[in-house]
């Protein structure tokens, strides 16, 4: 079954990852893509725990095992280890992108630098194939699917009443408007993830 995708405001880093296989991929005229690249980070604590006295105790099996921990001050080998994974996972990812889209693999990394593009932008380096809005881009599908009409049918999440509550439960703790930060939100700021993300605020 044929599979058009069109992209809202925002259709970046992960959004193309699961985007491109799609036989036909349209962008608004003001939608941001691109930011093919993968992303780690987190923080680290261990300048300011020794500025006010505090002492992080770590007991692990081997020095890896505390990889990137936030109270010890960042190693160089450490961050080998994650930047190696990173670059494993941005190849696969400029590789599906050049598969689906049909491009050399050195013409995509030409371009996977992490940047965002406009649709404009997307459409000259081909990762799109064409700017427009809702109707032509059912338009298009009717056409791969060999139809002269069909019933659109949209699929939308119901918001429940203890979704309210999940979602209030996932904030930060400064959201709450509370002076207090707990420990879930503290180690989920600093473990380390990979992310597929458009994410504007990380530092190098």
């Amino acid at each position: 079954k044929p599979i058009v995708l069109l992209m809202g405001d925002t259709c970046a880093s992960g959004c193309v990852y699961m985007g491109v296989p799609a036989n036909k991929v349209y962008a608004h005229p003001t939608t941001i893509t691109g930011s093919i690249g993968v992303i780690i980070s987190t923080l680290n604590f261990s300048k300011m725990m020794e500025k006010i006295g505090i002492q992080g105790v770590t007991i692990a099996s081997k020095e890896n095992k505390a990889l990137l921990s936030p109270y010890a001050p960042v190693q160089e080998s450490h961050k080998k280890i994650l930047k190696d994974i990173v670059d494993e996972m941005h190849t696969r990812f400029v590789g599906i992108v050049a598969k689906w889209r049909k491009l050399p693999t050195k013409e995509v990394s030409a371009f996977a630098d992490g940047r965002v593009f406009s649709a404009k932008q997307a459409k000259k380096l081909k990762l799109i194939d064409g700017i427009s809005y809702r109707q032509q881009a059912l338009k298009s599908l009717l056409k791969l699917a060999g139809l002269k009409n069909a019933r659109y049918v949209r699929y939308k999440r119901q918001v429940n009443f203890f979704d309210l509550f999940k979602s209030y439960a996932k904030l930060p703790a400064e959201l709450k408007k509370s002076r207090k930060i707990s420990i879930d939100t503290m180690l989920d700021w600093t473990t380390p993830k990979a992310y597929y993300l458009w994410h504007p605020t990380s530092s190098k």
